[in-house]
């Protein structure tokens, strides 16, 4: 079955990017916004893995995943992050819910192995 993945992020030339180079592999979702995704979330099915930008207008991306994460156990968070600030960094790497920060600017293959490598550990739960 093809992992089902959602992008959260307000940069649409990003999300359109990776839905074009990803949607071969998965079957790709995208969101412009944290409350897109919220709503995205409570139609049919489950997502997989949510790969989410951090610095996003209204509701930041750890906000998000903080909110989101106890309603989706089942969900790995993957965060991308364009800022060198270290406590971002920290408060993410601290949440039980992501799987994994990359930092932006960042390949297709680490998204990729990244996406794969937190598919593989929720099949091994």
């Amino acid at each position: 079955m093809t992992p089902r993945i959602m992008f959260v992020d307000d940069e649409q030339s990003v999300l359109r990017s990776l839905q074009r180079n990803l949607a071969i592999d998965f079957d790709v979702t995208v969101a412009h916004s944290a409350a897109e995704a919220q709503t995205l979330l409570g139609g049919p099915g489950k997502f997989d893995v949510i790969v989410t930008d951090v610095m996003m207008p209204g509701f930041n991306g750890l906000d998000f995943i903080e909110v989101t994460a106890p309603r989706f156990p089942e969900t790995n968070f993957i965060v991308l992050t364009g800022t060198s600030d270290g406590a971002t960094c920290e408060r993410a790497e601290s949440m039980p819910a992501v799987f994994r920060v990359l930092n932006k600017p960042c390949s297709r293959d680490q998204i990729v192995a990244a996406i794969n490598d937190s598919v593989a550990q929720l099949a091994r739960l």
